[in-house]
């Protein structure tokens, strides 16, 4: 069935203005106080970390690489531009 185009809503949703509006200031006030602070100096990951990954247990290590497995094949797929749902 064909629909004449004046029938189809091209609002976005109010959703999406909301994003922005949550959004923008909370990224332009990182960015403004990353910049009276002099600007980023240095990343540490493992910040406070003596001996690398905590786990205080060798079977861990095996929830550790699943969980970690599950979020680098989601950041591959998704910079791939597949879609898994």
């Amino acid at each position: 069935m064909n629909r004449p185009s004046s029938l189809i809503s091209q609002s976005r949703p109010f959703g999406f203005r909301l994003v922005w509006v949550i959004w923008i200031p909370w990224r332009s006030l990182i960015a403004w106080m990353v910049f009276q602070a002099g600007g980023y100096s240095g990343v540490d990951i493992l910040h406070l970390t003596e001996n690398g990954v905590s786990v205080d247990e060798p079977f861990k290590y095996i929830t550790y690489c699943i969980v970690i497995g599950i979020f680098v094949g989601l950041a591959a797929t998704q910079f791939a531009g597949w879609r898994l749902l």
